[in-house]
């Protein structure tokens, strides 16, 4: 290696930081490990987590077919993450007869 090269040693960076969905758990440990300090520490990110998701309700109306499913993947995966899974959710009736079940008493009701 000649004096003008960088002698610089290679560094590696691993990125440790939790999705949003595996902080929710570790809040939700402090929580019902009645560990109140900690809980304050975290409420910035509590804050920003809520706000963040006032901000996606705000817009999720205006956003495209392919936005709102990489939303909805997002959503499940840090539901899952999280401890919580939601059913994939089903498509809504577009036509009467698509309704013509719902519409149909139940039987001693």
């Amino acid at each position: 290696m000649s004096a003008t090269q960088n002698s610089q040693p290679h560094t590696l960076h691993i990125d440790l930081t939790p999705s949003w969905g595996q902080w929710g758990n570790v809040y939700r440990h402090f929580a019902e490990a009645g560990q109140r300090e900690a809980l304050r520490e975290l409420h910035p990110d509590f804050a920003k987590a809520m706000a963040m998701a006032s901000a996606y309700a705000a817009i999720s109306s205006t956003l495209t077919a392919e936005q709102r499913e990489i939303a909805a993947r997002v959503h499940r995966t840090e539901m899952a993450r999280a401890g919580i899974t939601t059913p994939r959710p089903q498509p809504k009736p577009t036509s009467v007869t698509d309704c013509a079940d719902e519409a149909t008493p139940t039987p001693g009701m």
